[in-house]
């Protein structure tokens, strides 16, 4: 049998799909992860299985579907898109990486279904699941910087007084700073594919469907501008007392909801909604023309994958000299760090001691040492941080420039950390990776797989600190001390195989 019916050829299609998705199901797990822990953008969970449902669905009422022909353009596109996974992969640079799968989805799919540009309406669900990426975050300063002064003008005609200072809001009772969560960012994203399966329901034409787009992102923003008006009257009326300063999430989501299905109804009422009368024919699929093509897509999809699994196996059993080390650096041991423990995730070894030079001054130095790690993501990765947030936090970040003999230069990121017992560290870190000092995150990743190439995958995080006693002055000059007496050993043994 060399054809198939129309169910038989959506579950084909379906079944190719998934098999997308288990070739690439390191980035789908880390993209739901996203999705459950993401303020703005936890609304992925449920529109993603929705909108592949939708377009399933759509695919089962098509006429035609016929494979798209795998020519030297087409194939161009898709090495492109699996490059560029493959790459941010590699690089662990979660905003590529999330689009460039997206992109596969959407390619992919349009080679299966569109008949060589001829039929592609019903791949529009696929296109909603990029309001699920993290793409879309400078929108909130544009929604915090349009509410501010309408809810502050608003306060104003309630004559309650008020003035403004950038995105804080000061009234007799107290002060509100209207934050990136309070912007209603997660209310405004959504309305998009909220706005597109409303359309869809209702069999509205472009024009409607945009205006009624643009009608539910304006309200969007009035119902959070009123949700701010809320917070504040309530703040001012309680003395500061009210649960709702709280947790006011729920707020924003209770009046979006209602002012929703209130236009909803109300468009119900009053939006024309023209029956589909177009007769479809049965979908199919003929199997002996679309074997080889599927084979080389199959072939495709696979390739990125399958780099990325191999990649990361070039490594060695390099180990840390730490006795050389400690015996060449010129200040030496006088006890256990006396500072916090990074938030790291501990590699191969770990290197946590107080130091100090002849005259008695001391630094705290952390060396964080990997070897046997995937692709730098055990070094460097979202999760590494300075302090948890139940321990303390950090009060200002900065990159500041070592000066170094002969107008070279070391660049660290700078940061004041606060405990919680109100002790304050001035702290640098950086990376040593492919025998280069480097600060920024991206370039540390890139230098690693550099490395690993040459079997030389050792990378390691340092951090040094000085408590804060006086001024930052003094600390500063003291950490720089210790890298101009010490870093020339650093490199010599951290690069060492």
């Amino acid at each position: 049998m060399n054809t198939l019916s129309s169910k038989q050829a959506v579950f084909f299609i379906a079944s190719l799909n998934a098999l997308l998705v288990f070739f690439y199901i390191g980035t789908m797990t880390q993209l739901l992860e996203f999705w459950s822990e993401s303020y703005g953008y936890s609304h992925g969970i449920l529109l993603f299985p929705v909108v592949l449902g939708i377009y399933f669905y759509e695919l089962y009422k098509s006429p035609r579907l016929t494979l798209t022909q795998l020519n030297l353009f087409t194939s161009t596109i898709f090495i492109t898109l699996i490059s560029a996974w493959f790459l941010a992969d590699l690089l662990s640079i979660q905003v590529i990486e999330f689009f460039a799968f997206f992109c596969i989805i959407l390619f992919f799919n349009f080679i299966l279904t569109s008949d060589n540009f001829k039929n592609i309406k019903h791949l529009w669900p696929i296109v909603l699941i990029i309001f699920t990426l993290p793409l879309w975050d400078f929108i909130a300063d544009i929604l915090r910087t349009i509410e501010t002064p309408i809810v502050v003008l608003a306060l104003k005609l309630s004559f309650i007084d008020t003035f403004q200072d950038g995105f804080l809001i000061h009234v007799p009772a107290g002060t509100f700073l209207v934050e990136t969560a309070c912007s209603g960012f997660n209310q405004f994203i959504v309305s998009v594919p909220l706005a597109s399966l409303y359309i869809y329901s209702r069999n509205l034409n472009l024009i409607t469907g945009f205006k009624f787009v643009f009608v539910l992102l304006f309200l969007a923003i009035i119902f959070n501008i009123l949700r701010i008006y809320i917070i504040v009257v309530a703040g001012q009326v309680t003395h500061m007392k009210t649960s709702l300063l709280d947790d006011h999430e729920y707020l924003a989501w209770l009046i979006y909801g209602i002012g929703v299905f209130l236009l909803f109804l109300y468009s119900d009422r009053k939006l024309a909604q023209p029956e589909n009368i177009e007769s479809q024919k049965d979908l199919s699929i003929n199997l002996t023309k679309v074997r080889k093509p599927i084979y080389s897509l199959i072939f495709l999809i696979s390739i990125g994958p399958l780099l990325s699994i191999s990649y990361f196996t070039f490594k060695n059993k390099t180990t840390l000299d730490t006795e050389g080390l400690v015996k060449n650096l010129f200040w030496k041991e006088t006890g256990e760090a006396t500072h916090f423990v990074p938030a790291f995730d501990k590699g191969d070894l770990v290197y946590d001691k107080q130091l100090s030079n002849i005259f008695g001054q001391t630094v705290n130095l952390y060396i964080n040492y990997f070897v046997e790690q995937e692709q730098g993501r055990e070094a460097i990765n979202d999760v590494m941080t300075l302090v948890d947030k139940e321990k303390g936090s950090i009060l200002q970040q900065n990159q500041h420039n070592v000066k170094l003999p002969q107008n070279t230069g070391l660049m660290v990121n700078e940061a004041i950390v606060v405990l919680v017992s109100g002790e304050k560290f001035v702290t640098w870190q950086w990376y040593f990776v492919n025998g280069q000092h480097i600060n920024k995150n991206v370039e540390a990743r890139y230098n690693n797989l550099m490395a690993i190439l040459k079997n030389r995958p050792q990378m390691s995080s340092i951090v040094i600190s000085k408590k804060l006693t006086v001024d930052e002055h003094n600390a500063r000059k003291m950490l720089e001390l210790f890298v101009l007496d010490n870093l020339a050993i650093l490199t010599e043994y951290l690069g060492s195989k």
